[in-house]
């Protein structure tokens, strides 16, 4: 019988805490954690979730990067952003799941300034961004309508040297054309070497808000 089974017995309080055949289970460790609060995602997963927190804090897990991570992840998509910044504070070390987990937690809820702020925070401490990190901050933007910082995040994005990504260029597209600068959008849709419905979506609304219904019209034809 593997650990796991007789952690969850124990936590989901049925009592099951039979022994291996040779009289001792294994001891758990942070692979143990992570596959578990992967699962712990609806709202009776996210109180057993909170649970395992408990027993990872007793067994001083807390701190190792991948059952932070999972933490993290657990407690943002909960929209428990508070406890989510609360792990991410105790991680001895930041990779960029981490960082970017706790970014997109931020902005999931519509925490726009919070989410640059903590952005800019984590650039100055060195951290390595990736497509998911810039859509979100991108997305903060487009709430804020913060041309100048777009533009900024923009030249990062380019710098990065980083693959297509469609949720990027579409986080780009959206950026540009809440904060007024539809050319922008305009030309990084030409550039996309492939365009699914949401980018055309993107610039629908784009030209639409704009006033440029007739452009709309004819890119829709």
């Amino acid at each position: 019988m593997n650990w796991m089974t007789i952690f969850l017995g124990k936590i989901l309080g049925t009592g099951f805490i039979n022994q291996s055949p040779r009289g001792y289970c294994t001891p758990p460790h942070e692979f143990t954690f992570t596959t578990v609060l992967t699962s712990c995602t609806s709202s009776y997963g996210f109180e057993l979730g909170r649970q395992i927190h408990y027993f990872i804090i007793k067994g001083s897990f807390e701190s190792h990067i991948f059952i932070g991570s999972s933490l993290l992840d657990m407690y943002a998509k909960a929209g428990k952003i508070c406890e989510a910044r609360g792990v991410f504070k105790g991680l001895l070390e930041r990779d960029v799941v981490s960082c970017t987990v706790i970014i997109s937690g931020y902005a999931q809820l519509g925490l726009d300034e919070e989410t640059l702020d903590l952005f800019r925070r984590l650039q100055k401490e060195g951290m390595r961004s990736n497509y998911v990190a810039y859509a979100s901050v991108l997305s903060a933007l487009s709430g804020l309508a913060a041309l100048d910082h777009g533009r900024h995040v923009h030249s990062h994005v380019l710098r990065a040297k980083l693959p297509f990504y469609v949720v990027l260029q579409n986080s780009l597209i959206d950026m540009y054309s809440k904060c007024g600068s539809l050319t922008y959008s305009i030309r990084i849709f030409d550039s996309m070497p492939e365009r699914p419905v949401i980018s055309w979506n993107a610039m629908l609304v784009g030209y639409s808000k704009h006033g440029m219904g007739r452009a709309a019209v004819d890119l829709s034809n």
